[in-house]
């Protein structure tokens, strides 16, 4: 008797707990559904609001420092460059500001600039051509005083510009870039320092690689360094888009050009990488890696392929990356 009782309180039991997990389960997909009502709702609220005419907006932190002109509101969704021509509101003098580092570009004509916002080399790299000559530009990511940013569109619509005109010599803390005292002959930087650096110049290389840009004149003049340390890759006066029809052609400073840029006159994103391991080689050493007597024998020593051995007191990991470096072409 006692056994009958036991079975058929465990069949009980087993029924309670039957209704209870169909209960739980009942419970759970109702609150899944009313998950998916509202993100459906939202999703359709976020649609809406994309879909409003966006405002334009112009932000400086000196209300007096006219810049740029406001852009005109595209008609429609394009990846075509918007064109927008600037004059000149002073022809002397102009400073620009990009990411707190402050650039002065002198100008002593009244030439108009034509401004390429283009979304496709968007996020800190802008097209900008002039119009009495052609040259891509790139800069930094610009900061809220010389950049535009359309409220409610998708971020492949923020355009983010900084003007440089035409003529006039690029100026970085009031210094030539030229001064920079990181790269002079016999000039070592301590390791943990040349990581930060090439750290921050991959980054930067990437950034323009993943967009099919390449720099094609990497050296040490055109890396900008801040007070703080950071690093900025600056003119892109020769840099070419590689997703244009035509090769990118010779050009660029000879002695930290990639072998191919003299063997075939022709070069490609590798060869921006190339040009990247003589710069940390020489910040590691104080040398060009293909130092010679003359340019004819530096340029030879780069088609061989023949750099300086690399220091012994220099890390097994930084020193395999700048192998690789010289050897990626």
């Amino acid at each position: 008797m006692q056994q009958e009782l036991i079975r058929v309180y465990l069949k009980i039991q087993e029924e309670k707990e039957k209704l209870f997990d169909e209960k739980e389960q009942s419970k759970k997909q109702a609150e899944d559904a009313q998950a998916e009502i509202a993100r459906l709702r939202e999703q359709l609220t976020s649609k809406e609001t994309v879909q409003k005419t966006p405002k334009h907006r112009f932000q400086t932190k000196d209300k007096n420092a006219k810049i740029m002109a406001e852009p005109p509101k595209p008609k429609q969704t394009s990846t075509s460059p918007i064109s927008v021509e600037y004059t000149p509101l002073n022809p002397s003098t102009e400073d620009v500001q990009i990411s707190g580092d402050t650039f002065t570009h002198t100008n002593d004509n009244k030439n108009d600039a034509v401004i390429l916002f283009d979304p496709a080399i968007s996020n800190g790299v802008a097209r900008i051509e002039f119009l009495n000559f052609k040259q891509l530009w790139g800069v930094g990511i610009a900061d809220e005083s010389v950049h535009y940013k359309r409220d409610d569109v998708p971020l492949s619509y923020s355009f983010k510009a900084v003007l440089f005109r035409n003529n006039g010599e690029l100026k970085y803390d009031g210094e030539d870039i030229d001064g920079n005292s990181s790269f002079d002959d016999n000039h070592r930087v301590v390791l943990d320092r040349v990581w930060e650096i090439f750290g921050q110049m991959t980054r930067s290389l990437n950034h323009l690689h993943s967009r099919g840009i390449m720099h094609r004149d990497l050296k040490p003049e055109n890396i900008f360094m801040n007070e703080d340390g950071s690093v900025r890759l600056g003119d892109f006066g020769l840099s070419k888009d590689l997703n244009e029809k035509t090769y990118a052609t010779y050009a660029g400073t000879k002695a930290y050009m990639a072998p191919e840029g003299h063997l075939t006159k022709k070069l490609d994103l590798p060869s921006d990488i190339f040009s990247l391991g003589i710069i940390v080689f020489q910040l590691l050493t104080g040398q060009h890696p293909f130092d010679a007597t003359s340019e004819a024998k530096i340029i030879d020593k780069i088609e061989k392929c023949e750099y300086q051995k690399i220091p012994n007191w220099v890390s097994a990991e930084m020193k395999k990356l700048v192998q690789q470096m010289l050897s990626t072409v």
